[in-house]
């Protein structure tokens, strides 16, 4: 495997685990029939899932991963000549932004 698809085959094996983890546990079916009615006439094809709302008929995804999750906790022991990667500094000072927001809409 080429060094520059590292990331993306990381991408691709979470994503394939958080389906099985879904389907095994049941919040995938769950979510299905949030979205779809199940017809048992039409039992193994695509036509046994009827859309609950005919107008707009949505697809169902995994949900997102919220943003705590996907960053991890701040390393302040880092050394001198150490820095934390730009991407990740961004996304941990948006978290603590949006941490005083929410504190300012509360007072």
């Amino acid at each position: 495997m080429p060094l520059k698809w590292v990331v993306t085959a990381k991408w691709a094996t979470e994503i394939i685990v958080r389906i099985a983890d879904d389907c095994t546990t049941g919040a995938a079916q769950q979510r299905i029939q949030e979205k779809y009615s199940i017809d048992g006439t039409k039992n193994g094809t695509m036509e046994m899932f009827v859309p609950i709302n005919q107008r707009n008929p949505k697809l169902v995804g995994l949900p997102e991963i919220p943003l705590e999750e996907r960053v991890k906790a701040r390393n302040v022991n880092l050394h001198p000549k150490h820095s934390e990667k730009t991407v990740k500094k961004k996304e941990k000072e948006k978290i603590k932004f949006n941490k005083k927001k929410k504190k300012r809409e509360q007072a």
